[in-house]
């Protein structure tokens, strides 16, 4: 390790040891570790996947307020609304599972000792689970939102922009 303090530098030799009373073998330090960093790598598309579920959640609810404001409709507008609902709901209490599963690294974290088998097993169903839980919610995201978005702007429903913004005359200037 080299310090630098002003126009002096500083060297010296550190070695970092495992605590001695913590008996672990560096196999299964390194094996804890593995599975600590294999969820810190899956802490990523859980975190967008949330954060895309709430987003869509926003725009679903206000797809339905503005179907609530128009009159007739036909009603595979709202049909495929409460389809893709469903579907937004089912994919969040897999998620939901998933990040519960993922959780797991606290209590992995706070231990000195090997994961558990149930805390293995756990990490298994999180990474198990989310190949086909990202494929759900990125067909709503690339497919059918946007199909359902065409068939509303089809259907003349479309948010109202607001009303131009007027700028007033300038006082006291010619």
């Amino acid at each position: 390790m080299t310090m630098d303090v002003g126009a002096q530098s500083y060297s010296t030799t550190v070695e970092i040891t495992a605590d001695p009373r913590r008996l672990m073998t560096n196999a299964n330090r390194m094996a804890r570790q593995e599975t600590l960093m294999s969820l810190h790598t899956l802490a990523k598309p859980i975190y967008e996947a949330t954060e895309a579920m709430e987003r869509l959640a926003d725009q679903l609810t206000e797809a339905s307020d503005l179907i609530s404001e128009h009159g007739e409709l036909p009603e595979t507008l709202t049909a495929e609304l409460e389809a893709i609902e469903d579907d937004l709901s089912s994919i969040e209490s897999e998620l939901r599972t998933v990040r519960n599963n993922a959780g797991i690294a606290d209590d992995i974290q706070a231990s000195s000792t090997l994961p558990t088998s149930d805390q293995l097993w756990q990490v298994d169903e999180a990474w198990d689970a989310m190949p086909n839980l990202l494929e759900q919610l990125n067909e709503l995201i690339l497919n059918r939102l946007p199909a359902f978005y065409q068939m509303l702007d089809s259907e003349g429903v479309r948010p109202h922009p607001g009303d131009a913004i007027v700028l007033p005359s300038r006082r006291g200037r010619r």
